[in-house]
């Protein structure tokens, strides 16, 4: 803990005695690339009521804005979204047994306009709150297997297949802080 005590207290000392002039003048044109990977696993329930689903979700964006003002940017992008989920279930009910497998695999591709003010914490570091506004259509497809069997004497199974897609309008509004540390007066992370 002495570490953690010690390393705010260097942080603060920094922040205060750095000069803290800069900012994003009028004119200036922000290109901006973001993205991340998401791999999950949910596993509920006992082994005889058990569900399970395993997802891998790709966000990707590109957008380009300009500063109207100092430190206030708008701006237009373009973002892309896919998923890929394996879900599967198993259930008993009395003296049956029910299990299921399913596939969906969806993606979408949407233009957005964001807007977003810099204020600089220290020089070249900056924090940011963006106002994301995108509009676009999403589509799914799935693929599943069922099976039901009686564990009764009378054991009985029943199988069905099915698969599907459909596609639906998707807007989203997104609001979230950032931090940009300009490493160049024209590069930032």
């Amino acid at each position: 803990m002495p570490k953690m005590k010690n390393l705010a207290v260097t942080l603060l000392v920094l922040c205060c005695t750095l000069p803290l002039h800069a900012q994003l003048q009028k004119g200036t044109v922000l290109i901006s690339a973001e993205g991340n990977y998401q791999k999950s696993l949910s596993d509920n329930g006992p082994t005889t009521n058990h569900t399970q689903s395993k997802a891998k979700n790709l966000n990707l964006g590109v957008s380009l804005g300009l500063a109207l003002r100092d430190n206030f940017v708008v701006g237009a992008g373009l973002d892309y979204y896919r998923s890929v989920e394996d879900r599967s279930s198993q259930v008993f009910m009395g003296e049956t047994i029910s299990a299921e497998l399913m596939e969906l695999t969806s993606s979408s591709l949407m233009p957005s306009v964001f807007a977003g003010y810099y204020a600089p914490i220290i020089d070249r570091l900056y924090l940011s709150t963006n106002l994301k506004l995108a509009y676009g259509n999403i589509s799914s497809e799935y693929s599943t297997f069922m099976a039901f069997q009686s564990i009764s004497w009378s054991s009985s199974s029943e199988f069905r297949t099915a698969e599907n897609s459909n596609s639906s309008d998707l807007f989203v509004t997104t609001l979230y802080p950032e931090l940009t540390y300009f490493i160049t007066p024209k590069l930032g992370l």
